[in-house]
Order: C-alpha cells, then structure tokens, then sequence
C-alpha cells in the first residue's frame, strides 16, 4: 500500500486543499495532513471523503480547542480502525519574540490491514520550523530548539511503547529538518541521529535523496517507519504541491502478515 505525507499550507484555500486530498486518495491508502487547523477545512475533507454516502475513506483529527493541526485519513476497504487518539506536545502558546505557535501533537491510530491481519500505528505530525540551518541547529533560537526536542522525545517514546507492543509503526511529518543535510551533519537532537537510536528511519535515508525537495529544495517532509521484517518501504517519489509550499510525498510500503 502507499502512504502520503502533505503540509496543506494554512493559507492554501480549501477549494485547492480539497482537489490536491482527492488526487492523493486516488494514489494511496494512508494520508496524514498538516496544517488542517481550520474547521471548515476539516470539515470539507469529511464532506468530500469521509462521510458521503459512497466514500470509503476515514479520517481522524483530534478534538482540540487548541489544535487540530494534524490529520491522518485511511481508505476503509483496506484499514480497520481499531483505537485513536492524540499525544499533546505543547499548546498554541508564544514565543519568546513574541509571534505564536499553534501548538504541537502526534496524532495517531491503530489499524488492521483487512489482507494480512497484520495490526499497525500510524503517527502524524508537525514539528517546530526555522531549527536549522543545513543540517546544524540554527542559533539564536534556543526555544524553538527546546520545543523541537520535547517533541522528538514524545514521538520516539510513543514509538519505542507501539514497537514493545508488537505494532509496527508509520509516522508521516513536516519535520522542517532538511533530511539530506541532516544525514551529512548527523547533529544528535535532529531526526537522522535520533531516529537511529529508535530502529526507525526516513523514507530518504532508507530509499535515497533526491535531487529534488519538498520545501524549495529542502527535503523536510518524511514518511518514516519502524525498522523491521514486518515493514519495508519499497518506493517513493514527490508529487505536486496542490497550492502548498511543500509537495506530498508518496512512499510504497510492503507490510507482511503475523
């Protein structure tokens, strides 16, 4: 089956968002979206892909008075959704300069594939932008920083509790850490090192780094996923950016039975 990461652009209009969630539902099976803080967004895409009387696509985003910013969707005829929830990193608050961010969570769910009856997680999240500068951590924002690795330790425990659970593991990200710098520098609080102490691993590092990027030319968007038999990433190519600053990302992944 295919997974799809895409950051939605707060500013990209609905109507675009909309177009670019019905392209990407007709390439894979697993979708996790950032930036779907607005409700009208959110509900467009279940009136679109959820709930009309001939959609076969679920999707999750938590309840949250200060959130919302990320949503994982599933086609039905392939995933039984089992359970669901979210991981609070931190709530919209202020920088130290004083603009705000919108908060930071790890959505996620638990699903079966109907085929193999092998059960899994899927994660989805968005992390602090404007941390580094070509792999190494940006100066003069140690909050940010701060923020970033709180959210990387939350992720990795989730992963490390789903793993010892016997649950394979997808997290599709904006983790706005270039992923091609990353693996040069290999600087111990960004995705490249950590992930590795956690037996998972990017799409770009176990597939290859384009030349290409997801941001400009910036690899920051990622479908990684846990290292093991059970679970291997066979593919994976960008796709169009649908009025986004960032293009999706589209990774095939075998997942073999119990």
């Amino acid at each position: 089956f295919k997974v799809v990461t895409w950051n939605t652009h707060n500013t990209n209009t609905n109507n675009k968002v909309i177009d670019g969630v019905r392209d990407l539902v007709s390439r894979s099976a697993i979708i996790g979206l950032q930036e779907t803080y607005s409700p009208a967004r959110r509900d467009r895409i279940r009136k679109a892909f959820v709930d009309c009387g001939k959609c076969t696509w679920g999707a999750f985003t938590p309840a949250l008075v200060n959130g919302g910013d990320d949503t994982i969707m599933w086609d039905r005829t392939k995933f039984a959704l089992l359970d669901r929830g979210v991981n609070v990193i931190a709530h919209r608050g202020a920088w130290p300069n004083g603009s705000h961010h919108p908060g930071y969570f790890i959505t996620w769910v638990k699903l079966q594939d109907r085929d193999t009856l092998r059960k899994f997680v899927v994660m989805n999240t968005h992390m602090p932008s404007h941390v580094d500068v070509g792999g190494h951590p940006r100066s003069g924002v140690p909050a940010r920083l701060d923020m970033y690795a709180l959210g990387m330790d939350h992720l990795l425990s989730m992963v490390d509790n789903r793993r010892a659970a016997g649950f394979p593991v997808i997290v599709t990200g904006d983790f706005n850490v270039d992923a091609r710098a990353d693996a040069r520098v290999d600087y111990n609080g960004f995705p490249h090192h950590r992930f590795a102490n956690h037996d998972i691993a990017s799409n770009w590092r176990r597939l290859g780094y384009p030349a290409a990027g997801t941001h400009g030319d910036r690899l920051i968007d990622y479908v990684a996923s846990s290292v093991q038999p059970a679970l291997v990433p066979d593919a994976q190519n960008i796709l169009s950016r649908y009025g986004s600053d960032h293009n999706a990302v589209i990774v095939a992944l075998t997942i073999k039975a119990n």
